[in-house]
């Protein structure tokens, strides 16, 4: 078995996958299958959902933001479905959503984000790499909070992150190993991993969070983990540009 992290590898991983059709390959967050050809995608954008939620139920100034830096498929869902999770709570927030071409440079996210604060947001959420710290920096100076995606944040800097988006995108290569040991093979298909495993994907909240938030957070959670709320996946309104 071979397995390929990221939905980079799709097409190589398809056009591999048919040249050697004995073997088994795997793509982690990917979206191609075959007979021996199959996915795991951890549905980070159910959690920034939920990062929407706790935006709109927590600002002051009827005023929230969203930076990221590259257009690729994970950061566009992951703002579509922050912007659906904010509408949905509270129509009257206004957000604020910069994608602003790096994902790394810190200089450019610190002043996105006093932009961001100028125009009235006091919760950010950023799907960003190391760019963040640039962000953060923003954040402590002037006391904004801010939700942060992949990892717990609220365990590192809780002064500054509020919550974070947590989605453990290496959980695919894990189930895929445990479907192989058990079943002789992964897959098939695309295997899709959300909000009804939490181990791999939920919104961690820091102590602060109120009793009330976190009730209508869970509700949410509980709603799109039954199917019974579908997170939108496209993202047709503004952007803000600094």
């Amino acid at each position: 078995m071979v397995i390929a992290h990221g939905g980079q590898n799709n097409q190589a991983a398809a056009e591999v996958a048919a040249r050697f059709p004995r073997t088994q390959f795997v793509v982690t967050q990917g979206a191609v299958q075959g007979g021996n050809l199959c996915s795991y995608d951890v549905l980070q954008e159910e959690s920034a959902y939920l990062a929407g939620v706790l935006a709109a139920l927590t600002t002051k100034t009827g005023v929230v933001g969203h930076m990221s830096g590259i257009r690729v498929p994970p950061g566009l869902k992951g703002r579509a479905a922050y912007a659906a999770g904010v509408r949905d709570t509270d129509p009257r927030v206004k957000l604020l959503t910069n994608f602003s071409g790096d994902q790394d440079d810190n200089a450019l996210s610190h002043r996105i984000a006093k932009a961001q604060m100028a125009a009235g947001a006091d919760v950010i959420f950023t799907m960003l790499n190391s760019g963040r710290d640039g962000v953060t920096q923003a954040c402590r100076e002037a006391g904004t909070r801010q939700i942060g995606n992949v990892i717990d944040w609220t365990t590192v800097d809780p002064q500054v992150f509020v919550a974070s988006a947590w989605a453990d995108v290496g959980i695919g290569a894990f189930l895929a190993v445990k479907d192989m040991q058990e079943r002789g093979a992964p897959g098939p298909g695309i295997r899709k991993i959300g909000l009804s495993d939490p181990a791999a994907v939920r919104l961690t909240m820091g102590q602060g969070v109120a009793t009330a938030v976190r009730e209508r957070v869970a509700k949410a959670s509980a709603a799109i983990a039954s199917g019974q709320l579908k997170v939108p996946e496209h993202y047709e309104g503004k952007e803000f540009s600094a």
